[in-house]
């Protein structure tokens, strides 16, 4: 997460609970890694016909309960202090969408292109007035509104980039955290985290996972997976903070624990199953993340993932997309016929080129963002905290 803190030991738990400040790391390597891992699944998952039967992600979803759940750990690290010295709600969530919003608003400007084209040469064929109302929407980051509001609209909250769902979450959560989180004491967020762990319980039961909460259709269980997983990272960082009950482990086992998660198979009691690996093992895993650190030879690739992970995330889909028209064009045959050949070839393309993206292209728009917005003097850089 590359997040500079105070100078201090890294990786040292402290002897006493004040110390606690100055036993940060300097960054937080290992969950830098993990939000990669975590990521990769995601974009396989969406692109699984490209691959056969090569390998398969059934709980891929679940990512983005972890994301959630990082992102609240991270964000309480980075901003709590000034929230709690009086910063604005207003300039919190002005910092969250200049992170979001350049590599948003390319994964906009990519699936529109791509609906147009479609619109022209394809067979699916959809009004130009509805196209540019969903241009519009996507613009201020706002999701198609509620069936009866807009009939004609496809049920993707965001259509032109699918994935883009979990960042309208992300930031409803930014706003939770500055409206309420922020002056709650600990053992109010505890029982607060409690309640959406027994409301969710029933959730996952009905639904048989947490496979939910994407369209249109159930925005209200997209906000029930926000309102457990971000509070829970909130609660994880203030007991973090305390400096109690360190626990360490070697990062690659636990990116291999989270990775082995998402790829176990569906089965009976695929609910139980979600719900106690994102109540009880997802916050372990970054209970653990938060306290090792990798060794020198694995810092490089571990800061790769974290670096990759959000342009991975929020470009894949637009841009398989336009490699499947390219590659049915070409071929004159399904990719599904000559799988995995072709998702080996996605892989191999989509990787560099995101990452590329997020390295060189995102920087600079959000510099060219903040020079033209009035940022506040204490926010007046580049972000590189994580996104979810």
């Amino acid at each position: 997460m590359n997040i500079p803190h105070q100078q201090g030991k890294t990786g040292v738990s402290p002897s006493k609970p004040d110390l606690a400040l100055a036993a940060r790391p300097r960054s937080f390597v290992t969950l830098d890694a993990l939000r990669g891992i975590a990521a990769i699944p995601v974009m396989y998952s969406h692109t699984a016909r490209a691959y056969g039967t090569l390998l398969v992600f059934p709980h891929a979803h679940m990512a983005v309960d972890f994301f959630l759940l990082l992102s609240g750990f991270v964000m309480t690290y980075v901003y709590q202090q000034r929230l709690d010295a009086g910063w604005r709600t207003r300039d919190f969530l002005q910092v969250r969408v200049l992170r979001l919003y350049p590599l948003y608003f390319l994964g906009l400007l990519l699936g529109a292109a791509f609906l147009v084209l479609q619109n022209r040469y394809g067979k699916v064929h959809r009004p130009l007035d509805l196209l540019l109302e969903l241009f519009v929407l996507g613009l201020f980051f706002l999701p198609t509104p509620p069936m009866p509001l807009l009939p004609r609209a496809p049920l993707a909250m965001y259509p032109y980039n699918s994935p883009a769902w979990s960042l309208f979450f992300e930031i409803v959560a930014n706003l939770f955290h500055a409206l309420f989180m922020r002056r709650r004491s600990l053992r109010i967020l505890i029982g607060f985290c409690v309640v959406m762990a027994i409301t969710q319980f029933f959730e996952a039961m009905r639904w048989n996972g947490f496979d939910i909460g994407f369209s249109r259709q159930d925005y209200l269980l997209g906000m029930g997976r926000m309102l457990l997983s971000y509070p829970l990272g909130v609660v994880l960082y203030r007991l973090w903070e305390k400096g109690r009950g360190r626990m360490y482990a070697p990062p690659w086992l636990i990116g291999l624990v989270l990775a082995a998660l998402l790829a176990v198979p569906n089965f009976r009691q695929n609910g139980l199953f979600e719900w106690v690996t994102v109540v009880a093992i997802f916050p372990l895993l970054l209970w653990f993340g938060a306290n090792s650190q990798p060794t020198p030879k694995l810092v490089r690739p571990a800061r790769w993932l974290g670096a990759l992970s959000y342009p991975l995330y929020i470009l894949h889909a637009p841009l398989f997309a336009f490699f499947e028209q390219i590659w049915t064009h070409l071929s004159h045959r399904p990719m599904e016929v000559a799988a995995p050949w072709p998702g080996l070839l996605f892989l191999a393309l989509v990787i560099p080129l995101t990452f590329w993206i997020g390295e060189n292209y995102d920087p600079e728009a959000r510099k060219l963002l903040q020079a033209r917005l009035p940022v506040p003097k204490q926010i007046k850089r580049v972000e590189r905290s994580p996104s979810p």
